[in-house]
This record gives C-alpha cells, structure tokens and sequence, in this order.
C-alpha cells in the first residue's frame, strides 16, 4: 500500500552537530527514519519535517541518496519551527 503523503513518517534525530553558533545558529540533524524502506529522494530534493505541537517546515536534504542509514539536514536557527527544532536532543521523534 502507498504511503498517505498527508500523515507523517516517523524519524529518531540519531546525532546533532552545531556547525555555527551565536545569535544565528546553525545545526547539522542526522535522522533516521522508523520504518527505513520507506523513503527515496535523489538530490536537490527537499523533506518537510514536522515538530509536534510547533509546526512544520521545508528542508533541503543536505545527504547523499546513497546513505540509506539516515537522511542529513543543515537547519539556521531562524523561526518558531526552527527554533524548536534546535531545542530537540538525540532519540527525540519528529515527522
């Protein structure tokens, strides 16, 4: 069965890197989706993440098609989305 592009696939952030700090900070997400055979993308392609309860936005996939163990995002710490991302910690569950 296809997969409803409405409901959300499930990921664990599996590491998070600070790339630039001060006021505009930017984070390096590594996340790993719960149900693994479940996503494809080829480059330039972009993701919409969601943050239960803070909304959702657009990302540019910043990982190679070829890692099939997690997907990579490079997020600027910039609105409500954003900003809660970058509160998240490993093994938290986003959409």
């Amino acid at each position: 069965m296809d997969h409803n592009t409405y409901i959300p696939r499930l990921a664990k952030i599996i590491e998070i890197k600070e790339e630039v700090g001060g006021a505009r900070p930017i984070k390096t997400f590594r996340i790993q989706l719960l149900n693994k055979n479940d996503f494809a993308f080829r480059c330039g392609q972009c993701a919409m993440l969601s943050v239960f309860g803070r909304g959702e936005s657009i990302f540019a996939i910043s990982s190679s098609p070829l890692m099939k163990d997690y997907l990579q995002f490079n997020i600027l710490k910039m609105g409500r989305v954003t900003s809660s991302l970058h509160e998240m910690q490993v093994g938290d569950i986003i959409g």
